[in-house]
């Protein structure tokens, strides 16, 4: 993401530099924010969200990798709601979001525009459910495809007060016979933050990112 012509656009280049390429530019400036890029494993997509700066809510989009095609992703009823965070399953063939459409951030996902065809809308499949104030966020989709880990973020109270929040890593694992199995992956401690986990190859570890320790 860049905002080298005013407005905060989607960009390509090559790994050496070369080639850069504004793939969401148009002719608003100051109207709306793209960001979060996540590249499809076919090379083909690249899916983002778009915040109107001028009212509440942030959308997902998908556009082609040569800056065609560019078109919503899972659009909801509730024009002031975030979709969030789009992430890749390892086939091309979902993408798993956070949203808070129904009043707090759970994750979902919907199918890749590779698989719908231009002019249907897809609804989108509920992953997590959780009680308000809870809030499920930046998933990431393990490489063998066989789970998602994503931070929750949860208030705790004291006399009826709330906390400051604490964001752990959890694991929610997919084609599990349990319902909504999801696991504690880490235990920042009160008031602390693990998050933006991230894959191993190999799917057996994660990093992320902490404050436990005093500083980022």
């Amino acid at each position: 993401m860049s905002k080298v012509d005013g407005e905060a656009d989607i960009y390509s280049m090559t790994t050496e530099g070369f080639a850069v390429t504004n793939l969401t530019h148009d002719k608003s400036v100051g109207m709306r924010a793209d960001s979060e890029p996540a590249w499809s494993p076919d090379g083909q997509w690249i899916a983002f969200q778009r915040t109107d700066t001028k009212a509440p809510g942030t959308r997902l989009f998908v556009v082609r990798s040569n800056g065609a095609g560019l078109r919503a992703l899972a659009p909801s009823s509730n024009l002031a709601a975030s979709d969030m965070h789009p992430n890749w399953s390892p086939d091309g063939q979902n993408i798993v979001f956070s949203s808070n459409r129904t009043g707090h951030f759970e994750l979902y996902m919907v199918k890749g525009p590779g698989i719908v065809a231009q002019r249907t809308t897809t609804v989108p499949s509920q992953l997590t459910f959780t009680k308000p104030g809870v809030d499920n966020l930046e998933p990431a989709w393990a490489p063998d495809g066989k789970s998602i880990a994503f931070v929750r973020k949860q208030w705790s109270t004291w006399g009826g007060i709330p906390s400051l929040p604490t964001e752990s890593i959890y694991v929610l694992m997919l084609n599990s016979t349990i319902t909504h199995p999801t696991y504690r992956l880490t235990d920042p401690g009160p008031g602390k933050s693990d998050c933006q986990p991230a894959w191993s190859g190999d799917s057996l570890r994660l990093a992320f990112e902490s404050d436990r320790a005093g500083t980022e």
